[in-house]
């Protein structure tokens, strides 16, 4: 899977670019503040619907323009695909694969798949659950399409639970209505945790290796899935009435505080370094080593599931890693489209294949 051709139009500082790459190492190098991240975000755009840096659309409009147009061609499996973005004078925003509109943005996840290693992505071992569950939701989303339609069924369903929870604290006799919403967050909270529970099982295998390796054997990752719910058994019916018999038993402390305790929503992944927990005791070293293990391991684990690497997006990671684990990712790398920014041209000499050079300038891009 590689990317040959983005075309921009009034995207962030781009006017009007348009330029092709190939399924090898991309450097797009320069100052800062001239672009470079911004090619990353288009194809992330282009992946998941939405920039990286949770921006609203309106915000990625060059300024002075109305509206903003994002082409990417793709080769997937040796077929071509395009996928078009684009922004209305009415805000509104219209996607389309290989000339197709599609209504959903789900429609979308899937086609283009990336792995993205930033220095926001520390935020998986420095910040709060919601980074490490949303990174393992991303992964499962671009592989799954129905996992996505249970995370989207999932969350509405806790926001009505929750706001009936609020009702019924005023109203005692709503209480039985909770039954038939309790037996329906139940049923997608349970394939949710299967689903992670499957592949945070294919992640842990894959990253736990690697980091062995990425350390020369000093130091050992461990990583478990922590559940708020701990009934989940090989039979998807008998986990949900679990589930259930679970939630009756903290309906009280629920409608007491207004928002369900157990769920998904609350649930998350474990990271250890000899036992200790990296996101208190790991150093800056220790916790920027981890998050190489896991994006590594999932670009293995994307390959296994649809037979071809995802596209690599390295946006300024080159300046956190030391020379060590620097040399390791490139060696990784090998057969995998790779975009790279940094302030430095990078010798050839760091790289064991081919490498197109792109000087990115004040939104212009020279190769």
């Amino acid at each position: 899977m590689y990317v040959n051709r983005i075309k921009l139009i009034n995207f962030r500082n781009y006017q009007h670019v348009e330029v092709g790459f190939l399924n090898q190492i991309n450097l797009l190098y320069g100052d800062n503040a001239q672009g470079k991240t911004n090619i990353i975000e288009a194809i992330c755009l282009s992946s998941l619907g939405k920039s990286q840096r949770i921006a609203r659309d309106s915000e990625m409009i060059l300024f002075g323009s109305e509206n903003y147009f994002v082409e990417i061609d793709l080769i997937k499996n040796n077929r071509s695909y395009k996928i078009e973005i684009g922004v209305t004078n009415k805000k509104e925003k219209r996607i389309k694969i290989s000339g197709r509109e599609i209504k959903k943005v789900g429609e979308l996840l899937g086609k283009l798949i990336i792995v993205l290693f930033s220095p926001d992505e520390l935020k998986i071992i420095k910040e709060s659950p919601y980074y490490r569950r949303r990174f393992l939701d991303i992964l499962i989303c671009q592989l799954s399409a129905s996992y996505l339609l249970n995370l989207q069924k999932y969350y509405r369903i806790a926001a009505q639970r929750n706001n009936l929870l609020k009702q019924i604290k005023k109203k005692r006799e709503l209480v039985e209505t909770l039954d038939i919403w309790d037996r329906e967050f139940s049923q997608t909270a349970v394939l949710i945790l299967k689903k992670r529970k499957e592949y945070i099982d294919k992640i842990k295998e894959k990253a736990e290796k690697i980091h062995l390796k990425l350390t020369e054997e000093k130091e050992n990752l461990q990583i478990f899935y922590k559940s708020t719910f701990k009934g989940i058994s090989a039979s998807v019916d008998e986990s949900i009435e679990e589930f259930m018999i679970s939630l009756k038993h903290m309906r009280d402390a629920d409608i007491e505080k207004g928002f369900t305790h157990i769920g998904p929503h609350r649930d998350d992944i474990i990271i250890k370094i000899n036992g200790k927990d990296a996101t208190k005791y790991g150093s800056q070293g220790q916790q920027r080593t981890v998050v190489l293990s896991l994006k590594l391991a999932e670009l293995e684990v994307i390959r296994e599931e649809i037979g071809e690497y995802p596209v690599l997006l390295l946006d300024d990671v080159f300046s956190e890693l030391d020379a060590k684990r620097r040399r390791f990712l490139i060696d990784y790398i090998k057969g995998v489209q790779v975009f790279i920014t940094s302030t430095e041209k990078l010798e050839d000499r760091y790289f064991i294949d081919n490498i197109s050079y792109y000087r990115i300038n004040d939104g212009r891009i020279e190769n």
